[in-house]
């Protein structure tokens, strides 16, 4: 296709390029822009409108009362499902609250015990791991400490740990 061809195929663009205004030395040629009205004519539109009227409040809250109130009917009871019954919450103890603690790092130990059976990362792993247990240990010092009464199946949990803790630093 020929470059006349591809200048024909061009929409002409609204605005006359730098170009054109040079071959046509200065004349321009642009489309009057219906959208926007002169200010003239917008001024003498508003000043044609009736201002608005400012209520004040005291009108307002007049206004306000006089209006219906809208009443809502109750609700159907009978076609709601059950309502179950709330939980209650569980007190927070220093006894449980100590035990959350000691479970969250057991936990962390699990996960990282599962994650050293990879030999990829086995170091930082094991780092990781000694960490925990020093956390473990640090806790369960400091239940002992406060003097912290923990459940007895929780407390030969945490023996058991201990003590597999113990035979593999020696």
């Amino acid at each position: 296709m020929s470059l006349k061809v591809m200048i024909e195929f061009q929409k002409k663009p609204k605005m006359p390029s730098a170009w054109d205004i040079i071959q046509n030395k200065g004349k321009v040629e642009i489309e009057k822009d219906n959208r926007v009205l002169p200010v003239k004519t917008r001024l003498e539109n508003m000043s044609r409108e009736e201002p608005k009227r400012l209520i004040s409040v005291k009108e307002r809250l007049e206004r306000l009362q006089d209006e219906q109130k809208v009443v809502f009917r109750p609700i159907d009871r009978s076609i709601l499902p059950d309502a179950k019954p709330q939980q209650a919450m569980p007190i927070l103890t220093p006894e449980s609250n100590m035990q959350k603690k000691i479970e969250k790092v057991f936990s962390k130990l699990s996960t990282l015990k599962s994650k050293m059976k990879d030999p990829s990362n086995y170091l930082s792993h094991y780092y990781d791991l000694q960490k925990c247990k020093q956390e473990l240990v640090e806790l369960v010092e400091e239940s002992k400490r406060d003097r912290v009464k923990l459940p007895e199946s929780f407390q030969q949990k945490i023996d058991r740990e201990l003590e597999s803790l113990k035979s593999v630093k020696t």
